[in-house]
């Protein structure tokens, strides 16, 4: 069986294919072309990997107060509550300082605004597996500010 492929690995050795493609490796532009497309081989596997592992069967993180977009629509439906309208915080107040200030300019009763900055951080930073759980005593918290700011008119 040697003898049979000698022959024909010395032809293919020796063919203007082969020579021809080993020129054209030694040209910048071809290793750069190469280089390019190994790269973006790379990229694409790392973006099909990226979604396989984050397809809807395999939820990584529960999705009711995962994001900063649903802390801060917690924290804008708190503000509109406590304020009865938008307002803005100003850059220099934490969350906290700015739910107190309001609730003491508004006169909401202390006890409901700190019961209601407890329970936003408990819903921003907590566990999330009691997450529905809190969102509804927040949302019951959310009520009594309203009822609160009804009767102080």
């Amino acid at each position: 069986m040697g003898k049979t492929l000698a022959p024909l690995i010395t032809k293919i050795r020796n063919s203007r294919a082969l020579t021809r493609l080993v020129q054209n490796f030694r040209h910048p532009f071809i290793l750069g072309l190469a280089a390019l497309l190994i790269i973006f081989n790379i990229f694409v596997i790392r973006v099909y990997l990226r979604f396989k592992r984050l397809r809807p069967g395999k939820t990584r993180i529960p999705q009711l107060m995962a994001s900063h977009r649903n802390a801060s629509h917690w924290f804008h439906m708190l503000v509109k509550t406590i304020a009865g309208r938008d307002v803005d915080k100003p850059a220099q107040d934490t969350p906290r300082e700015f739910i107190f200030s309001l609730g003491a300019h508004y006169q909401i009763p202390h006890e409901l605004v700190s019961e209601s900055c407890r329970t936003f951080y408990a819903l921003r930073f907590g566990p999330k597996q009691n997450a529905a759980e809190m969102i509804k005593y927040f949302t019951q918290i959310l009520k009594d500010i309203r009822n609160a700011r009804v009767q102080g008119k």
